[in-house]
């Protein structure tokens, strides 16, 4: 019992130390993830004449054509905010949950023929994509002051956006690693990321959900505390949210500690292998 339970005690420290590592290395290394940042954004639109104006035309399409087809099938029943609500952050999630897995073979130079941090490489792929994303924010926030749908309970949105980077972070800090090293992981989760959208409340929301079961199943699920969050800031503005308890929200950040403890410590073990394997 000693002995395994020194074992135990040595891979928690390991753990925490590795997550210490993963900490400093992106303290120190501030300037160059801003720097890498707008690197990959300009990498997303070269060779393309307007740029970030075909991302502003993309979103606006998508909203207008989604709006115009819910008010043929609905009678005219006006702007569906509550699907625009979850549909924004889930575009970024889309977004990152395809690409960021990939990151390190997008950036193989960095990994395989230069000196390199490699921890921040996840990092600033997502920052990224978050920075492009922003255009469609604030096109949102423009169509719900226009409409009258905007009020103080809406800025709840950037305490959303905090924890759905948070929670993008730790998670990609696992896969990207893992996708790297093993194609068949990387298959598996494209799989995955096709049933994203009917897994997380996107067209449905937790008041559907009648099977205590089921639901306590479903709350699982970090990402819905995020999606139920944004419809409630955007569209519901209940500061008493049946679902949104601090119960809830303690769960939701031990769940995303406890991924980035695992992430850094993937990312530590996997450094080694990445240049190899790409």
């Amino acid at each position: 019992m000693s002995v395994t339970a020194g074992h135990e005690a040595l891979n928690i420290c390991s753990d925490t130390c590795y997550m210490k590592n993963y900490i400093s290395e992106h303290i120190n290394n501030l300037g160059r993830i801003w720097r890498m940042t707008l690197i990959s954004i300009h990498q997303e639109f070269r060779g393309e004449k307007f740029g970030v104006l075909w991302e502003i035309l993309r979103i606006g399409i998508f909203f207008a054509v989604y709006g115009l087809f819910y008010n043929l099938i609905k009678g005219g029943s006006g702007i569906p905010f509550g699907f625009y609500a979850v549909r924004l952050p889930f575009q970024f999630i889309s977004s990152v949950i395809s690409q960021t897995p990939k990151a390190y073979k997008d950036q193989n130079v960095l990994v395989t023929t230069i000196k390199f941090p490699l921890s921040i490489i996840p990092t600033f792929d997502i920052l990224s994509q978050f920075i492009i994303h922003f255009l469609a924010i604030g096109m949102i926030v423009i169509l719900f002051i226009v409409s009258g749908h905007f009020t103080l309970h809406f800025l709840m949105i950037i305490y959303y956006y905090f924890a759905l980077v948070c929670l993008l972070l730790a998670l990609m800090s696992i896969l990207s690693v893992i996708c790297s090293l093993s194609k068949d992981v990387l298959k598996a989760w494209k799989v995955v990321t096709r049933i994203f959208l009917y897994i997380n409340p996107i067209f449905w929301t937790l008041n559907d959900i009648k099977n205590p079961i089921l639901l306590s199943i479903v709350r699982a699920n970090p990402f819905v505390y995020v999606l139920e969050g944004f419809r409630n800031a955007m569209v519901l503005h209940d500061h008493s949210a049946k679902f949104l308890t601090p119960g809830y929200m303690a769960y939701f950040w031990i769940s995303v500690f406890v991924l980035f403890i695992i992430g850094a410590s993937v990312q530590k073990k996997g450094a080694k292998f990445l240049p190899d394997m790409l």
